[in-house]
């Protein structure tokens, strides 16, 4: 009986056979409570009676279609317009205070799904009231709303709403409407079956129309509009339409009679709007645009520009705040955009005649402008003003100015600015305490603390700053009530007595953590035994089954303890002996693989490994956007994406960037983060080494093996950037280069083990986890700027350093050794078939004035002209020299640098090869810069043998892995 009656609780109307149910169920107590029983059977006699439950107490779908249909059913068709009416506005209300109620994503989308399901009522409704018009007005709102919010909704959700849109499309009588929805629906997911065969069903009944008798009608139409026929006429055209589109020629009648009625031209704006706007809803797109054609003449030929400006211009977040330094001027951001396209829109300040903005503008594509507007008597907190602006818009057909306006309010004070943290996250930074992007890691550890003993020792790894602390930290929030835990970051003083004893640094933190209080690090004499009683005493004394140790930073174990191998051993017997009330979670930057090498131990494998990688983009938006709460400042979701995509969603790189926009903004005030400002802080971010090399690249991390590996990869990035340019400058060969695809391996080949040397870039966070890619565009910029500053990943400074293949320097490379490389490159290359370069009798004279020392522009052209001579002069194997990539790198790169010394070429891939050489050679920014000493020529070649060398060898490795 309570589970029946918390059922009729959960719907509007409950079933006869739900009360009937219920009744029985009462009847059948113990006790049975004959007045509950009487009172469920009135209500089964006079269902109609029944009140509904407020609209703005709403809690779920099915409450509102259920609600719905028991209004229908009664007649009651406006009281269900009125009921629907009010969820949409509850809802709509809820999600403006957004802010105010704290609401996550997840109650977002909840409220977005029961606005949807009531305003599919309220076009159900509307239509049995036989208002057409704003049942299809409902109709688009209702896509507007899933545009607008799709963020908010899971895909699959979001498909069943296209769906269910389209459904109720279709009973109205748009299908076309009903197709584009459907459309949409498989944007999201294309193989889904319900919708194809839906799309299908959809396509065989539009083939049916008579669209060549619609093309006509609305050819004959304008005909008639154009001649100037009168409105009698061109109603009757109309109506010959009507079975297409009803209500568009009803709007279009009325419109002609608008049109013999010079008195009164009150209502032309709205109708121009309605038939744009019905046109889109109730005809194919062909034919819309013919109605759009038909509208541009009727406003350029009866003289109505004026009451129908093409682009809509409004002040984001309508308010406008005074500079601090100046109150005669005020800051706000306009967004404009249009339902059609236009080739030229001008925006000025008719108080200045200062142009705002110019452009193109495409149908639906929302513009941003800050503007900066000037009035004499300043700004007053709170009050409404109109901002004057000029359009001028040139489209097919023709240039046409608009006088316009905006209104705005002027803000409150001084904005409310957020701040990013800097450190590691608590659970009273983030809302609802749930960490971006680690729920399904913290639910993992949270569900192994059993009752008795933890099921699992979790080992947290990834690269320094990738939020593993924090993650810590929200584990311990979220511990049961049954488990201590302590923190522990062996980072620090362990003992001011005995450095190198853990135990000491445990039993420590023990007692802190139970007292409290800091304890002073000057214990010693403690041993595993002591650790052990000291955790019994405390968990009886505070009514605890087991303490988890969560132990940062672990490495720090085998850099101080003094027998890190008898600490392991204890370790293992924690896990695996229930009565020493000890549980552990580790965590460290190195992986599980580095520090077993360190000290092996059999405890390595009862390990589970969690890694923490970087936040997905839905994780990103909630990074940044939750400290904007209760502020005045709005990241746009554009702005958010960019972000996301120039950080690889590095925890540490997206708070500093957000941190860098704010301090960018400050001075406007500007108060929302546009695209263009991620651009803008790149300059600084990269400036700033630390914020690389304390995270991603630490120089500790960085040894000759992966210093090598990193300057290789960049040279596949070079190779890259450098494939469009060839394939705009070669039409015959272009459709070859742009579909090729090099991998990061590829320019490995040289070095022992690639894979093992990729996974170890990836263990430090130098590459993506599962991608050929550097970690982010962030990074890889940095790594550029430091091979371009010619400055080492560990501190040092080397130029040689970046084009250095560890078996030997391609720069000091005698000539008869080249010639050797040459011979011994084409000997193996031809056992995999075409060797990349074609063989040539060469001279050793030829390979000596290649590596002849060089100090003045002629002697550098002779060793251009011999290397031309000897690597590239009809040497070229299109077929096979792709399979060696940073060969043809080396090759290109020679062929464009002769081109731009001996021939003065202008290509833009000449100049760019050469730029890129001298900013190799000598470091800086370089552009079409001529070196002026002896030492900057050598240093060009140098730089040339060695890419070279670099390019010949590691073609030789291919070579060799192939046979």
């Amino acid at each position: 009986a309570t589970s029946l009656d918390d059922l009729k609780g959960l719907v509007y109307k409950p079933s006869d056979d739900l009360i009937l149910a219920l009744a029985w169920a009462q009847l059948n107590l113990p006790n049975p409570n004959i007045h509950d029983v009487k009172q469920a059977l009135r209500e089964l006699a006079q269902p109609d009676t029944k009140e509904l439950q407020p609209a703005a107490e709403v809690k779920s779908m099915l409450q509102v279609r259920t609600a719905f249909e028991s209004l229908t059913a009664a007649g009651e068709i406006n009281k269900a317009v009125n009921y629907m009416e009010t969820i949409v506005e509850t809802r709509n209300r809820e999600r403006q205070s957004k802010i105010a109620l704290d609401l996550s994503n997840h109650e977002v989308g909840q409220s977005i799904g029961l606005e949807f399901i009531a305003r599919i009522c309220l076009v159900q409704a509307l239509h049995l009231l036989n208002d057409r018009v704003g049942a299809i007005e409902e109709l688009a709102e209702i896509e507007t709303l899933l545009r607008d919010n799709d963020q908010f909704l899971a895909p699959g959700f979001l498909v069943q709403n296209w769906k269910e849109l389209a459904l109720t499309a279709e009973k109205i009588g748009l299908l076309n409407a009903a197709f584009k929805y459907v459309e949409s629906g498989l944007v999201i997911e294309p193989e889904n079956s319900d919708l194809l065969a839906y799309k299908e069903r959809l396509s065989e009944t539009l083939l049916q129309q008579d669209k060549d008798g619609l093309m006509q009608g609305l050819s004959g139409l304008g005909e008639k509009i154009r001649s100037g026929e009168s409105a009698a006429e061109i109603r009757k055209v109309s109506d010959t339409l009507r079975p297409f589109a009803p209500n568009l020629m009803e709007v279009f009648s009325t419109l002609a009679m608008n049109m013999d009625d010079d008195a009164d031209k009150a209502p032309v704006e709205d109708m121009l709007d309605q038939v744009n706007f019905l046109a889109r809803m109730e005809l194919p797109a062909e034919a819309c645009r013919e109605v759009e054609r038909l509208l541009d003449w009727i406003i350029i030929n009866k003289g109505w520009d004026a009451v129908r400006i093409p682009v809509e211009i409004d002040v984001y977040g309508e308010q406008i705040w005074p500079r601090m330094d100046n109150n005669q001027e005020g800051t706000c951001l306009l967004a404009f955009s249009s339902r059609q396209e236009i080739e030229n829109v001008v925006l000025k300040d008719p108080t200045t005649e200062k142009e705002i903005w110019s452009g193109a503008l495409q149908p639906n594509d929302v513009q941003y402008k800050r503007w900066t507007f000037f009035r004499e008597d300043g700004f007053s907190s709170d009050i409404p003003l109109d901002l004057p602006l000029l359009l001028y818009a040139r489209d097919t057909s023709g240039e046409r100015t608009y006088p316009t306006a905006v209104n705005v309010l002027v803000g409150s004070g001084e904005p409310i600015w957020p701040t990013y943290p800097t450190g590691a996250l608590s659970p009273e930074d983030v809302h609802g305490a749930e960490l971006y992007g680690r729920a399904y890691l913290i639910s993992r550890i949270i569900r192994s603390l059993g009752r008795h003993r933890a099921q699992s020792t979790f080992f947290l790894q990834g690269p320094r700053q990738m939020g593993k602390t924090s993650l810590l930290n929200f584990a311990i929030n979220q511990a049961p009530a049954h488990v201590l835990p302590v923190y522990v970051n062996l980072e620090k003083q362990w003992s001011s007595k005995e450095p190198g004893n853990i135990w000491n640094y445990l039993v420590n933190r023990v007692q802190e953590e139970s007292s409290g209080k800091a304890v002073s690090p000057a214990v010693s004499g403690n041993d595993e035994a002591s650790l052990i009683n000291m955790v019994a005493e405390t968990c009886e004394r505070q009514q605890k089954d087991y303490v988890l140790f969560l132990i940062d930073e672990l490495h720090f174990l085998f850099e101080k303890c003094d027998n890190p191998s008898n600490v392991l051993a204890s370790f293992r017997d924690f896990l695996n002996i229930r009565d020493n009330r000890i549980a552990l979670l580790l965590s460290d930057r190195y992986t599980r693989d580095e520090l077993e090498k360190r000290c092996p131990s059999e405890y390595w494998a009862q390990l589970t490994l969690l890694e923490v990688g970087p936040l997905d983009a839905e994780s990103t938006s909630r990074a940044i956007e939750y400290p904007t709460r209760g502020t005045d400042i709005t990241f746009l979701p554009k702005t958010i994406q960019q972000l996301f995509h120039l950080t690889g969603g590095y925890p540490y790189h997206l708070q500093r960037a957000a941190q860098y926009i704010l301090d960018n903004m400050y001075s406007g005030p500007w108060l929302t983060a546009l695209p263009e400002d991620v651009e803008e802080i790149i300059t600084h971010f990269l400036e700033q080494d630390l914020l690389f090399q304390s995270g991603l690249c630490r120089p500790d991390r960085i040894d000759d093996e992966l210093a090598e590996a990193i300057a290789a990869l960049l040279e596949w990035i070079d190779l890259q950037e450098l494939l469009p340019v060839l394939a705009d400058s070669d039409s015959e060969w272009g459709k070859s280069l742009m579909r090729w695809n090099p991998t990061a391996g590829s320019f490995l080949a040289h070095m022992r083990n690639p894979e093992r040397i990729i996974t170890r870039l990836r263990n430090i966070g130098v590459m993506k986890e599962r991608e050929d890619a550097f970690f982010s565009p962030l990074l890889q910029m940095w790594l550029q700027k430091m091979r371009r500053q010619s400055r080492g990943l560990r501190g040092d400074k080397d130029t040689a350093q970046w084009q250095f293949i560890s078996e030997s320097d391609g720069g000091n490379l005698s000539g008869r050794d080249w010639q050797r490389l040459d011979s011994e490159l084409i000997k193996r290359a031809a056992y995999k078939g075409k060797p990349p370069l074609k063989e040539k009798n060469t001279h050793i004279d030829d390979w000596e004035t290649m590596t002849r020392k060089v100090s003045s522009e002629a002697d550098f052209r002779m060793f251009v002209d011999a290397a031309f001579r000897l690597i590239v002069d009809k040497r070229e194997e299109r077929s096979s020299i792709q399979k060696y990539p940073w060969l043809f790198l080396a090759y290109h790169r020679l062929r464009l640098v002769r081109n731009y010394i001996a021939h003065e070429s202008e290509t833009r891939s000449a100049l760019n090869a050469w730029n890129e050489t001298c900013r190799r050679a000598l470091g800086g920014n370089r552009s079409a810069y001529m070196p002026a000493t002896p030492d900057e020529w050598q240093a060009l070649q140098l730089t040339m043998l060695r890419s070279l060398y670099a390019g010949m060898n590691n073609a030789l490795e291919i070579a060799s892995k192939a046979e």
